[in-house]
Formats: structure tokens, sequence, C-alpha cells
């Protein structure tokens, strides 16, 4: 027997084919109630409300979405990008639809294939922006290392949103989380000035996520910049960015924005560390705001917290410094007491 090589083309009305191996009959398709709905040359091109559904005997019923999404998968792993790959996909027997896409992302690992996919989605006439698709392209495009990509994606996701769609915030969080995850510091202000103008909100995390980068990389006003931001937007610091931000603006000078954020963590009824009140009674008796210095320092004890060798001579030398000798002297002999041997520094400025 002879074997005929059939090649399954697309065909419409007006483009008709010469090869010999088309399938050159004419064919028409009927709809359920036996009225032509195409007729021509091949395999006619699937139709958005035609080819959504199945006949099952009688009966209608709609393509399965896992179905759909397999297809898409097994095209996509096979070709992974390029035209090849989209070619596959027009031939697909079936309309996509967006729940289609979202599936069929979380599916694929690779993020350039996932990349592709998505690509191809936004070019047909059915696309819809989802954020679903952006999150687990972020998440691909995050594991991969590929932050350039991220922030070409969240520009078009930033386009998508001033085109009759608001993307929720989760997709936004994932962005500046991972770039100020990746140190990414110009691109995660940059996309954080971005989703500021759009009027999108972001949540906590994220915020804190900035303010850990910008103390990391020494720029304490400009994460005391986020900070004010995030009281606009109505979030609030967690514990451990109070840790981070407090010593931080203390060391920097910005002694009454570190007091403000140190009451606000008490009112909330967070346990201060031991470094932030180090930070503050220096900070503060350096400053030679001694009354604030000593209140902080028993403060500190009211929560329990040992005073150290280091804090001690810190606090003798501010009080000494100002000519409170007699303040100075009781430190001083709190220090012994607590088993503290007083350095030579020390002994040169009390004798």
């Amino acid at each position: 027997m002879e074997n005929h090589k059939f090649i399954r083309n697309y065909c419409s009305r007006n483009h008709e084919s010469e090869d010999s191996t088309e399938w050159t009959e004419e064919i028409e398709y009927l709809d359920e109630s036996g009225s032509v709905i195409f007729s021509g040359k091949g395999i006619r091109s699937v139709e958005p409300g035609v080819d959504d559904h199945v006949m099952v005997g009688g009966i209608k019923k709609p393509l399965l979405n896992a179905s759909a999404v397999a297809k898409m998968v097994e095209v996509v792993k096979r070709w992974r990008w390029g035209p090849d790959m989209e070619t596959q996909l027009d031939k697909l027997q079936f309309v996509p639809n967006m729940t289609h896409i979202a599936q069929a992302l979380k599916i694929i690992e690779d993020a350039d294939a996932s990349l592709s996919l998505f690509r191809w989605a936004k070019r047909q006439s059915w696309y819809v922006p989802n954020d679903d698709c952006y999150i687990t392209l972020f998440d691909r495009l995050n594991s991969s290392r590929d932050f350039d990509e991220i922030q070409l994606v969240f520009e078009e996701m930033v386009r998508d949103s001033g085109e009759n769609w608001t993307s929720s915030f989760s997709a936004y969080n994932r962005v500046i989380q991972y770039l100020a995850k990746a140190e990414k510091l110009e691109v995660a202000f940059c996309c954080f000035k971005k989703i500021q103008e759009s009027g999108c909100k972001l949540d906590t995390q994220s915020y804190n996520s900035l303010i850990i980068l910008f103390l990391n990389k020494g720029l304490p006003y400009k994460a005391f910049e986020i900070y004010e931001n995030m009281e606009k937007a109505c979030c609030s610091l967690d514990a451990s960015t109070y840790d981070l931000m407090i010593p931080s603006l203390a060391k920097s000078g910005r002694l009454d924005a570190a007091m403000k954020l140190f009451q606000e963590m008490k009112e909330k009824n967070l346990r201060p560390s031991f470094a932030i009140f180090v930070s503050l009674v220096d900070s503060m008796g350096k400053a030679g705001r001694l009354d604030t210095s000593m209140k902080v320092y028993m403060e500190m004890q009211g929560f329990g917290l040992r005073p150290s060798g280091a804090m001690y001579v810190s606090l003798i030398e501010s009080f000494v410094k100002a000519g409170k000798l007699e303040t100075a002297l009781r430190l001083w002999d709190e220090m012994k007491k607590a088993g503290f041997r007083p350095n030579y520094g020390l002994y040169t400025i009390i004798s």
C-alpha cells in the first residue's frame, strides 16, 4: 500500500494553494443543525465561538481546559521560542483564552519559553491583561535571575494598566520585592515611582524591602523618604525593619525621626531590641541630649535588658564632656558593680 503524505494546512476562500500534496476537495463544515458554516479547500481556520466546544453524540460540550492547556504546553516545550513555535500555536484546533495561557505558564518552568508564549498571546485578538500571567512570569524571571527582563515586563504591565485594566497589587509587589532582594537599587526605586504614579498601592513587605535596601546601601535619608510614603499609604513597619531603621537614623543624626519611630514601635506593643537602645543612648548622649539619653537608658532596664560595658563608657564620656560629673561618677559605680572594668581612657577622663 502506498503511503500518501498529507500536509495539514489552513486555508480560506480567498487563498487556494496549487500544491499537489494539499487536500484539494471542497469541504463543507456544518453546525449542529446541519447548516453550512464554512466551505473551502482543506482545513478551515478556527473561529471564536464556533470552535470552543466538541460534540459528544448529540450533546454540545465545552472543550476541556485541561486538554487545551496540555496541548499548548506540549507545543511550547517542544519548540520553546521563535517562528516555529508561533506557527504551531497558530495551528491549534481550538481558540485559546487567557485561562489557558495562565495555566500553561504555571506548568512551563523555562523562563524563555514562558515569555515566548506570553508574547504570542499578547498579539492575539482574544488577549486581555491578566494579573496571574504577570505574577507567574515575574516568578520565572526571578528564578532565572533575569532582572532586565523583569523591568521590561513590568513596563508592559504598566502600559496595560492604562488600557481599561488595573493590575492587582500582587504583581507590582512581586517586582519590588524581587528587585530589592537582588539589590537593584536604581531599578527598584524607578519601578516604585512608576507604581506610585499609577495610583496603585504596595503592601508592607514591599515597603520594608525597599527600606532595608536603602539602609544596606548606606542611604538612611532615602529609607526615611520611603517610610514617609509608607505612612501616607497607611502601611506600617514590621519589627525587623524598626530594628534596622532606628539605629540607622540615630547614627546619621536624624535623632527626632529615630525617636518618633521608637515611640511608634512601643505604641504598637513591639519590643525594641538591644541594638535600638544602644544606638539611641549613644547618639543622644553624643548630641548633648543627655536627659533623653538617660531616659532611654532607664527604659531599657525596665525592659529587663542589662547595659553593656560599651554603653556605660559612652554614657560616662557624654556626661563628663557636659560637665555632669556627679551623674558620670554614679554611672561609674554602676559599671563596676555590674562587673565591667573601666578602660584606661575612661580613667583618664574621670581623674
